[in-house]
């Protein structure tokens, strides 16, 4: 019998989003894998989700749920459906959260490997947009 004591690692969870909160998205989803809300570190924009992940580090951030739609703006049809003019948003400020997963991927690029991109989930309801963020993750997450 070994006296090796195995100690898990405290998981983080980081939930992006203007105004949900992880169990009303996932308890609609039924996502028994995140049905622990006390865990996660709820983010609202773009600005708290670098400033968050810059001063923590992506270190035991097991999953980050990403929301498209982090202003009301983009609540509007012509941003639900169609190509979305990114580059326009991101000069206008209003960034979603396809600027905040491209963020991130460059984050994790710069660390030259030392910060891993952790498993994403798509929560948005903004069909377009999660497609986007879909095409975007799937293109670099087994690189990092």
């Amino acid at each position: 019998m070994s006296i090796r004591m195995k100690f898990k690692i405290p998981q983080k969870r980081i939930y992006l989003d203007d105004v949900r909160f992880p169990e009303t998205t996932f308890f609609k989803n039924l996502n028994f894998l995140c049905q622990n809300n006390k865990e996660w570190q709820v983010l609202r924009s773009f600005n708290e989700f670098v400033d968050y992940i810059t001063t923590n580090g992506l270190k035991g951030v097991e999953i980050i749920s990403f929301d498209h739609d982090l202003t009301w703006l983009l609540y509007t049809p012509q941003f639900q459906k169609g190509k979305i003019d990114y580059e326009k948003l991101k000069k206008s400020g209003d960034m979603t959260g396809y600027h905040c997963l491209e963020w991130v991927i460059k984050y994790c690029i710069r660390s030259n490997g030392k910060e891993k991109l952790p498993r994403c989930l798509f929560h948005t309801q903004n069909e377009q947009g999660k497609k986007n963020m879909i095409r975007l993750y799937e293109t670099w997450k087994d690189d990092l």
